[in-house]
C-alpha cells in the first residue's frame, strides 16, 4: 500500500505526527509508598553481575522514577505490566504505575523492562534498532529502505517517498531534548520532502512516533510513504489505518489519527503551537507490486 498523508493547509506547518502503534497511549505515572512489614519477602526482578538499580532499569524508567534511595527491584510487588516496585532503604516500597506496559516477559519467563533508546546493530541494511522490547524497530541510513517494525510473527516497512528535486537523504541517529525536558533518541532523515524538511522517528514503549517537520510552509500538504505489510491486510477505518493478521483477523498495528500544528502567528514564531488541527487524513493507494 502507498500511504498518503493529506494535511489541511496551514500558513506555516512546523510539525506533523504520524503514529504507528502496537499499543498507544500517553505515559503518566504516580507513586505510592507502603510500610515494609506489609510487603512479603521479595527478590530483584533482574539478576546479574551488575546489580545497581540504574543498570537493571531501562533508560526510559531511569528518567521517570526516583532510584536515589532504592535498594532493590521487587518481583512480587507491582507485578502488573504497567508497574515497577522499588524497595527503599527506609523500609518502604515505592510502586510506580504507568498508563501502558513498561515491561514484558520473554520466552524463558524472564522479565525485561521496555526501552525507548536507539542503539547500533550489526546489519548492513538496518544499522540501528530500538532498545530492549518484545518487538523490533529497525532504522536504515538509506531512506529507500525506510523503517522496519517486526516481531516473531509479523513485519511491516514504512518508506518515505523522497522528493525528486532534493538530494537523497541519509538517516542519522541523534539525541534531542523533548518538550518534557527529557532526552529522547530519534532517527532523522533531513530534506526528504524538500529543503527545510525532516522526518524524525522515535521509539515508544509500545509503538513508533513519526514527526514530519517543516521549517516553513511551502505549499506542500501531502506526504507519501510506501507501506508494506507482507501478508497482513490493511484497511482504513475512519481516520485510522488498521493492519490485521490475514488468517485470524487480529489487529496487529494501527496508524492513529494525525494532527498538525504550527508555531507562526502574526509574523512571529512562538514556542507554543499557534494553530492546531486534526483535520488530516490518510489515503491508501494499492500499487502493482502489492504494496
Amino acid at each position: 500500500m502507498k500511504s498518503k498523508t493529506c494535511l489541511t493547509s496551514i500558513k506555516r506547518l512546523s510539525a506533523l505526527f504520524l503514529c504507528l502503534t502496537i499499543f498507544w497511549t500517553s505515559v503518566e505515572f504516580f507513586n505510592v509508598a507502603a510500610a515494609a512489614q506489609e510487603i512479603p519477602e521479595t527478590t530483584t526482578v533482574v539478576t546479574g553481575e551488575n546489580t545497581s538499580i540504574e543498570k537493571q532499569l531501562s533508560t526510559f524508567l531511569n528518567e521517570k522514577v526516583n532510584t536515589q534511595d532504592a535498594v532493590a527491584i521487587l518481583d512480587d510487588v507491582g507485578t502488573a505490566p504497567n508497574e515497577v516496585a522499588l524497595q527503599m532503604n527506609d523500609g518502604t516500597v515505592s510502586v510506580y504505575c504507568f498508563s501502558e506496559p513498561i515491561k514484558y516477559e520473554d520466552e524463558n519467563g524472564e522479565i525485561h523492562f521496555k526501552d525507548t533508546a536507539i542503539v547500533e546493530q550489526d546489519d548492513n541494511d538496518f544499522s540501528y534498532t530500538n532498545g530492549d522490547n518484545n518487538f523490533s524497530i529497525d532504522f536504515s541510513e538509506d531512506v529507500d529502505n525506510g523503517i522496519k517494525i517486526s516481531d516473531a510473527s509479523h513485519e511491516l516497512t514504512l518508506i518515505p517517498v523522497q522528493n525528486r528535486e532534493t538530494e537523497k537523504s541519509d538517516g542519522k541517529s541523534k539525541e534531542i531534548v523533548n518538550a518534557d525536558n527529557n532526552t529522547e533518541d530519534v532517527f532523522s532523515y533531513e530534506g526528504v520532502f524538500g529543503e527545510g524538511s525532516r522526518i524524525e522517528y522515535s521509539p515508544q514503549l509500545n509503538g513508533l512516533k513519526e514527526n514530519i517537520i517543516l521549517d516553513q510552509y511551502t505549499g506542500q500538504n501531502t506526504f507519501d510513504f510506501i507501506l508494506n505489510t507482507g501478508n497482513d491486510t490493511v484497511e482504513l477505518v475512519g481516520n485510522i489505518v488498521v493492519i490485521k493478521d490475514k488468517k485470524t483477523g487480529e489487529v496487529i498495528n494501527e496508524l492513529l489519527p494525525l494532527f498538525a500544528y504550527d508555531s507562526y502567528d502574526n509574523g512571529e514564531y512562538s514556542a507554543d503551537p499557534a494553530h492546531y488541527t486534526e483535520d488530516c487524513e490518510y489515503a491508501l493507494l494499492e500499487q502493482n507490486d502489492g504494496t
